[in-house]
């Protein structure tokens, strides 16, 4: 096999991946870790390039299913979402939220926000933050 038959210890593989996006450069792209145990695949056929087939766990996730775990930073983008149903979000760390440009919220029924002991109730009407002048 290319790579190995000169007693190489790397190959090169395509990475395979469950959803690619339009014209295969889009989607999802999670390569495995250093020292992760992987299973890499090959056709049989001389000149086909090894595939990977995924990561392989040998012992017990931290979470149980189902669950992500992502321990770098994360990059998405979405050009919409449509959630059906979203239940209790818990956040158990602290929790920055920062848009870089406009933001807009939007309820059919009352906002709260509860925090610290304050509470804000927003049911209708206009309401100006900011900086004074």
């Amino acid at each position: 096999m290319d790579g190995f038959d000169a007693g190489e210890q790397l190959a090169h593989v395509r990475l395979t991946t469950p959803y690619s996006g339009r014209g295969g450069k889009k989607g999802q792209h999670m390569t495995p870790e250093v020292e992760s145990l992987v299973k890499i695949y090959w056709s049989g056929r001389f000149g086909d390039s090894l595939l990977f087939g995924g990561n392989v766990r040998e012992s017990d996730t931290i979470f149980d299913s189902p669950s992500l775990f992502l321990e770098d930073r994360y990059t998405g983008q979405y050009t919409d979402i449509f959630v059906q149903k979203v239940g209790q979000v818990s956040v158990q760390s602290d929790f920055d939220f920062a848009v870089s440009q406009s933001t807009r919220v939007s309820s059919s029924r009352k906002v709260q926000v509860n925090a610290d002991g304050a509470d804000l109730n927003l049911s209708g009407g206009v309401v100006y933050t900011g900086r004074g002048v």
